[in-house]
């Protein structure tokens, strides 16, 4: 795996607070997830990634739920595919001067596909999915 990727990324990181963020999680494993949420809903894609090319690594989705008030719905689960990306340091508005190691990977089947997510940790949570406590009780 590609080590500069692995780790919990969000667009909202180094931002003020924000009713919605979208989180990009990248395990050296060679699975991961993308996940939206706000209040009471979230919708995400789990899938296995790997680096095809410098810059460039092969997205294939295994997954896609959305939850709403608690109620699940899987969602078809989208093509494969290869995206470019590119790792950058980003100034953030949090304090002055915050800068942040930033990812810009256009997932298609991400809510904010042309936002770049900030690195909030390098360490990934284990699991196959994002944790949503609930969910536990539907699989």
């Amino acid at each position: 795996m590609s080590a500069d990727l692995v780790g919990r990324w969000s667009i909202e990181y180094g931002y003020h607070s924000a009713m919605e963020d979208e989180e990009l999680v990248l395990r050296a494993d060679g699975t991961g997830w993308c996940e939206w949420s706000r209040p009471g809903l979230t919708e995400f894609t789990a899938f296995d990634w790997e680096p095809t090319r410098p810059g460039a690594v092969r997205v294939t989705p295994t997954r896609a739920a959305r939850s709403e008030s608690e109620e699940l719905v899987e969602l078809a689960v989208p093509d494969p595919v290869e995206v470019d990306y590119t790792v950058v340091e980003e100034t953030r508005p949090l304090y002055p001067g915050m800068e942040v190691l930033a990812l810009r990977l256009p997932l298609p089947f991400a809510v904010f596909p042309n936002e770049s997510y900030g690195l909030s940790r390098r360490e990934t949570p284990d699991g196959d999915r994002p944790h949503i406590s609930w969910l536990d009780d539907e699989l």
